[in-house]
């Protein structure tokens, strides 16, 4: 390629690339929304950069909420069980991948002292109970409606996991979806 069009071409690349992160940072969609759920859609968008950080330092945030069964859960009621508390949005696609391998985690891990908690992210209780019916979920669906848990939690992500031990401490981050076997990984080593 002569430099004259080589040069033409990295400049219409530049140009192009720097006018859709301009483009998407300024959507009316994000705009819209406040920082939290922006953070949230970004990270989603950027679910493949996975980051997982060992944390093991003071109780997990204490919250409550209620479930799609009407039920009021307090996360530090589950002292003495290890739980997987998970923030995600129906609109997620990392989120629904992840889903199945949740339930079949939970279904192998649940009578030896394990919880999920899936913290449904600002979403219109019709909209979360059509998606657990679809991926048959069994495992508590918790609303944050507000989204004061997720803020409460620092989400920067969908889906954001936090592996809490029996003692109520969180151990491990990840943002990002999770493959069966990373899960299976924290709950066999939280569980021991």
């Amino acid at each position: 390629m002569k430099p004259n069009k080589l040069t033409s071409v990295l400049i219409f690349m530049l140009v192009f690339v720097g006018g859709s992160i301009v483009v998407w940072n300024n959507t009316p969609l994000l705009r819209g929304r406040d920082a939290a759920a922006s953070r949230a859609l970004t990270g989603a968008e950027a679910a493949s950069a996975t980051v997982t950080t060992q944390m093991g330092r003071g109780l997990a945030p204490d919250f409550t909420l209620s479930s799609l069964q009407g039920e009021e859960i307090r996360l530090s009621e589950m002292r003495g069980q290890v739980v997987l508390v998970n923030f995600w949005a129906t609109w997620c696609p990392p989120c629904r991948f992840e889903m199945p391998a949740m339930q079949e985690v939970y279904e192998t891990y649940r009578k030896r002292g394990f919880v999920i908690l899936a913290v449904n992210f600002k979403e219109d209780e019709a909209q979360v109970r059509s998606f657990v019916d679809e991926f048959r979920l069994t495992f508590p669906v918790l609303l944050d409606k507000s989204g004061n848990v997720a803020a409460q939690y620092r989400v920067v992500g969908l889906p954001s996991s936090y592996f809490v031990d029996a003692k109520g401490r969180v151990q491990a981050v990840r943002v990002g979806a999770m493959d069966k076997e990373y899960m299976e990984t924290q709950v066999r080593r939280l569980l021991k």
